[in-house]
């Protein structure tokens, strides 16, 4: 088995993430009906059930096996028929048109040769009024240099949004436990975006 089932079981019972949390606020602010989202590197799924339990059709997305088996798994019988998952890459994805995309800390692990690639697709699959929600990983992250991830300025970052609308865009730089490593430099953007409607609201 992955080592990322051993990620999974020490996530399982976490809270959604601040940023989701985030997110969700401005959504029930707006009293926006649920529509349809997609879940990016759903992994333990804990964003995904979220999702699900306020009425959300989900796309969960992850490249490991485990990672949807988890996910069904957990997802309750009654919501089941509003969950699609897929077991593959970022890049060989295709997204169907979505009110939400989030991407959990997951978007780094494109290699920077296919992220931008990624990033249009994102981009192109957001309805009018949807919104992207998600994490880019910073330069001064201990992770910087891996050749199969992928790191940006806080220019790099910005670039990406132009054309959207930004809500919010806030850089973290801290040092943090994760369940693999007893300290680890953090460095992240953390992005909500929405694509602009004809009428550029």
């Amino acid at each position: 088995m992955s080592e990322w089932v051993d990620y999974y079981r020490a996530m399982e019972n976490r809270q959604p993430r601040q940023l989701f949390q985030y997110w969700q606020r401005i959504w029930e602010a707006s009293r926006e009906k649920p529509g349809f989202a997609i879940d990016l590197g759903c992994g333990d799924g804990t964003e995904t059930l979220a999702l699900l339990a306020h009425g959300w059709s989900v796309l969960a997305v992850d490249y490991t096996p485990e990672a949807i088996e988890w996910v069904i798994r957990r997802a309750p019988e009654e919501d089941r028929d509003r969950l699609q998952v897929q077991v593959i890459t970022f890049q060989l994805a295709r997204f169907p048109p979505a009110n939400l995309i989030y991407a959990g800390l997951s978007l780094p692990f494109c290699s920077p040769e296919d992220f931008l690639l990624v990033w249009r697709k994102i981009c192109t699959a957001l309805k009018p009024g949807g919104r992207f929600v998600g994490h880019f990983f910073g330069v001064r992250d201990s992770w910087a240099g891996k050749p199969d991830m992928n790191f940006l300025t806080a220019v790099q970052a910005r670039s990406l949004l132009d054309g959207l609308a930004v809500e919010k865009f806030q850089e973290f730089e801290q040092d943090e436990p994760t369940v693999f490593e007893a300290v680890k430099r953090r460095h992240t953007f953390e992005v909500i975006a929405k694509r602009k409607t004809k009428t550029g609201g």
